[in-house]
């Protein structure tokens, strides 16, 4: 096979675990290789370069928003909620909700196969182990596309190349001491195992995992119990060319087809849409602490520090200060106050709890009446500030900050729990 003579972006596939993911803008893995030259007295030169065996990984995932919560239920695993769990791609990963307790159990894999621009045949594949979610950032614009980017710490990655390129990563589930299931592939003669990777810790098939049979892989000299995070790694012992994509759903979601309302926490009125939004920004910042024990290169998980930090930043055309009345507790009618004189203070905005709730819809039906595909809830923000923005030949703009700690994100088969009855359209003044 000649050589490329670069690969774009149309030669790489992005899977989480065991599934493609759609609507990748870019994906970036960042290792960090430690060293430290050592020298001694006497000796002009190095004598030795220590590194650090174990190799952190910063890796980015940038995504459009097509309005489910399909990627966030793939990031999560098979822990895409407290009361359901996401058993196989037959389920639909849109009725579920995840919340910040989902990030105590969050972890995924990626796999990365890299095809010939050329003649399509696969050149290999890049594995990223152990990713957890370090932040999520939500953007909503009045004239672009909505997006949901993503930053993980994660082990360093293995280049699968030759037999190993046709790989895929593969959630097992506990059977016995020694044993555990997949139920997508069968081992031997079509795919082999590659890796085992249990609680974080990677062992080498060759060496640990005894047979793969039906859907049924044999361990020896490595033990799981219950509830251990499993994952296989396999490869398909003939590289096959095939279709990578997953080309379901929504190209993209417009921002006249999400809908914010910000209100005083507790009194939420479920038809209530705050007027002149011009952008929205969510970030989700969720700290996290290396867990390492002597005897185990690298770390054995990352614990989540509480609380989850949710950052807002919205800013409005400026039209009246209604919204500066409601974050000051003053809820009552905006007219009837505003006619009887109002004194506003941005001292009155502290303590105040509010609440920001976010619909998605779908687009592509929206002759019909646009369907809610995704509701977003955060609670407990508090104002963080206030700015005014007036230039010549400009709108005024007010940029108000929030910050809380929940989050809530429900698919359309879910949106109950959030929500016992929300319009199916919101009025427009």
């Amino acid at each position: 096979m000649a050589k490329p003579t670069s690969l774009g972006s149309a030669q790489k596939l992005v899977r989480v675990d065991e599934w493609p993911v759609t609507r990748v803008q870019a994906f970036n893995i960042s290792p960090q290789i430690t060293s430290e030259a050592k020298r001694e007295l006497g000796n002009r030169g190095i004598v030795e370069t220590a590194v650090d065996t174990y190799i952190p990984n910063t890796v980015t995932l940038n995504t459009l928003d097509w309005a489910t919560t399909d990627l966030w239920s793939q990031l999560m695993g098979e822990n895409a909620t407290a009361d359901a769990l996401y058993s196989g791609a037959s389920a639909d990963r849109n009725d579920f909700t995840i919340d910040e307790d989902d990030f105590a159990v969050q972890e995924c894999d990626f796999i990365q196969p890299v095809t010939d621009p050329a003649s399509g045949a696969l050149l290999h594949s890049i594995w990223v182990p152990n990713a957890y979610i370090t932040q999520a950032s939500l953007s909503y614009s009045v004239d672009g596309d909505a997006s949901e980017n993503f930053t993980f710490e994660a082990y360093s990655d293995y280049a699968l190349v030759g037999k190993y390129k046709d790989a895929y990563v593969q959630i097992g589930t506990y059977d016995s001491s020694s044993t555990f299931t997949v139920t997508t592939e069968v081992g031997s003669p079509t795919f082999a195992a590659l890796y085992v990777s249990i609680n974080d810790v990677i062992y080498d098939a060759a060496t640990y995992v005894d047979s793969w049979t039906t859907d049924t892989v044999t361990l020896t000299g490595v033990t799981v119990a219950d509830g251990d995070r499993i994952r296989l790694v396999y490869y398909r012992i003939t590289p096959a060319v095939g279709t990578y994509l997953d080309t379901r759903g929504i190209a993209s979601v417009r921002g006249s087809f999400v809908q914010i309302g910000l209100h005083v926490e507790g009194s939420v009125d479920g038809d209530t849409k705050t007027l002149r939004i011009q952008n929205a920004e969510i970030q989700v910042t969720v700290n996290r602490e290396e867990d390492k024990e002597i005897g185990t290169e690298g770390v054995i998980g990352r614990s989540v520090k509480y609380p989850i930090i949710t950052s807002v930043t919205l800013t409005i055309n400026e039209n009246d200060l209604e919204e500066y009345a409601t974050l000051c507790g003053l809820s009552a009618s905006w007219a009837a106050r505003e006619s009887g004189g109002l004194l506003l203070r941005l001292q009155d905005t502290i303590g105040q709890d509010n609440e920001l709730w976010i619909s998605v819809y779908d687009q592509n039906i929206a002759a019909s009446g646009a369907v809610l595909q995704k509701l977003i809830k955060l609670t407990n923000l508090r104002v963080t500030g206030r700015d005014g923005s007036h230039e010549v030949d400009n709108k005024g703009q007010v940029t108000w900050t929030f910050e809380g700690d929940n989050i809530e994100l429900a698919g359309q088969g879910n949106t109950g729990r959030l929500a016992t009855a929300y319009p199916t359209a919101w009025p427009t003044t």
